[in-house]
């Protein structure tokens, strides 16, 4: 699996998007966290209709960026039986919501007069798997299929320069009336029967087969295909039209030479930074939201199929997954763009942690979505410790960002630590390690805000804490008479401070029911990344 990611790097245009097997997978619109898709593929036949293919997974693909500088992509995907191949160019609209596929389709056998072309769109607007209604209609001359959130009304236009073929379009439910259902689906006959004209409230699926026949003794075509997002139908259709008639290796140049400036700013480390570098601080800029500054822990779902995809309609929801916003993985993210250079952008990230996330008593949600609302709730305590240890290291020492948030996060921490209720894995309460040396890191960063700030009573007392917990934390979760090794190790999570009292503990999410002592991770070298103990510590 070959994975991209991209968006403008600007603040203009508000879509992202994901990809994967070769194929645009979530695409998100308005804000980083709210998934729009969940994945837009082609499927080709044969004019016999002997067979028809489904792009994810019938083709090998290969994956390369554009510009070694920009999160713009060329996919080759060529035939597994070796009939055909696809070729796509990917980006975003640098001023407009839409996204961009710049595609060439070849018929390596024949011409194109023995092939037929559908594209294949799984939509889910508003974040929402259950509540699109999809149609298909016409706009300044242009076909498009139709797709909005039937509560709230936001849409997307889906519009190509090669024509659809006349009444060869369709919207249906995904499992039981959509293309795929149709072409590979029950019994199969490679033949699109449906032409179903819209489906509605519902998790739908839109299909529509392209006009091959004006270049039917060509080897090859080559069109733009544009999907284009508003808060309504009228603005999806305006947005994907403008985008269709406007100059788009123009605008491949435009979104190529923004994130080229973004990186040019960035530390080089003298010159020995190289492409996989740039990439990956391009990705983790692309995880954050444009007007909030919000970053989620990643774009997209771990759980694949079972997010509603075409092969699984009764799959779960598409509100939660990794585009959510956790303290714990907003500051990893920020810490390294820091170390790149980019410290605005983590700058602000932290006014939205302190502004939106942190809650009356001091602490911080497990997570939430971009405009606050929580997901889960659980209490993580080093979740409460990365933002006081991120406003440390941006210099935030102000005596506002200090007395309303990094001295109210400090005494929770204070209060209600060393025991968390949730560790870093979301998953047991008790005494961890991990969670522990982020506390003890935050105590020492808080003392020294508070010493800048005067407050020498609070910078004494976190101080001591610190030093306690930190003489204390061996005692809590560092077990004599393990099983593992030579029987002396750091468990994971210690229930209630006895790392030798071989308890059983049930981990979460079906994790099943274990000794204590035999229930491991790496997260003890927290203790190490954060200074609480020294890397020869034996």
């Amino acid at each position: 699996m070959s994975a991209f990611l991209g968006t403008a790097q600007n603040t203009t245009s508000q879509v992202w998007f994901t990809g994967f097997n070769g194929i645009i997978g979530e695409v998100f619109y308005p804000s980083v966290d709210k998934a729009a898709t969940v994945d837009w593929q082609f499927l080709v036949g044969d004019a016999a209709k002997s067979w028809v293919d489904e792009e994810k997974q019938d083709t090998t693909s290969q994956v390369n960026l554009n510009n070694t500088r920009s999160l713009s992509w060329n996919i080759t995907n060529k035939a597994k039986n070796g009939k055909y191949q696809i070729q796509k160019t990917i980006f975003t609209d640098p001023n407009r919501n839409t996204l961009i596929q710049q595609v060439t389709f070849a018929a390596l056998r024949g011409t194109l007069d023995n092939f037929k072309l559908y594209t294949l769109y799984h939509p889910a607007i508003g974040n929402d798997g259950k509540s699109t209604t999809g149609y298909n209609t016409s706009y300044n001359g242009i076909g498009m299929l139709i797709a909005k959130n039937s509560t709230n009304g936001m849409a997307s236009a889906l519009a190509s320069s090669l024509n659809f073929k006349k009444g060869m379009i369709s919207s249906g439910f995904v499992g039981h009336s959509d293309g795929w259902q149709d072409l590979k689906g029950g019994k199969i006959d490679n033949t699109m029967n449906w032409t179903y004209k819209s489906a509605t409230n519902g998790n739908i699926a839109q299909m529509a087969m392209f006009d091959l026949s004006p270049y039917a003794n060509q080897k090859s075509v080559t069109f733009n295909l544009v999907l284009g997002f508003g808060n309504n139908e009228t603005n999806a259709k305006k947005v994907a039209a403008e985008t269709l008639n406007d100059n788009v290796p123009n605008m491949l140049s435009t979104y190529n030479a923004q994130w080229n400036s973004y990186t040019n700013n960035l530390n080089n480390f003298g010159g020995t930074a190289d492409t996989q570098y740039y990439v990956a601080a391009m990705a983790l800029k692309a995880a954050t939201d444009k007007t909030s500054g919000a970053m989620v822990a990643g774009l997209g779902n771990p759980w694949g199929n079972s997010n509603y995809s075409i092969c699984n309609p009764l799959g779960i929801e598409m509100q939660g997954g990794y585009h959510l916003i956790w303290p714990r993985d907003l500051y990893k993210t920020a810490s390294a763009l820091i170390v790149a250079g980019d410290s605005a952008t983590a700058s602000k990230a932290l006014d939205w942690l302190l502004t939106t996330m942190q809650q009356p008593d001091g602490h911080f949600l497990q997570n939430a979505f971009v405009d606050g609302t929580p997901y889960w709730t659980g209490i993580q305590m080093d979740e409460t410790a990365f933002p006081i240890i991120l406003a440390w290291k941006l210099g935030r020492n102000d005596s506002t960002t200090y007395t309303n948030h990094i001295k109210r996060a400090a005494d929770y921490i204070v209060k209600n630590g060393p025991w968390t209720q949730q560790e870093r894995w979301e998953e047991n309460a008790g005494y961890s390690p991990g969670t522990i040396a982020s506390e003890i890191a935050a105590l020492v960063c808080a003392a020294d805000i508070a010493k800048v700030n005067g407050d020498t009573t609070s910078q004494t007392n976190y101080l001591a804490k610190a030093d306690y917990w930190q003489g204390m934390v061996e005692n809590w979760t560092f077990t004599t008479s393990g099983s593992i090794g030579n029987g002396k190790y750091f468990q994971r999570i210690d229930d209630n401070g006895n790392p030798n009292d071989g308890h059983i503990l049930n981990i979460s999410n079906g994790g099943g029911s274990y000794d204590e002592r035999s229930i491991v991770d790496s997260s003890f070298l927290e203790l190490v990344r954060h200074g609480v103990k020294p890397g020869n510590n034996p």
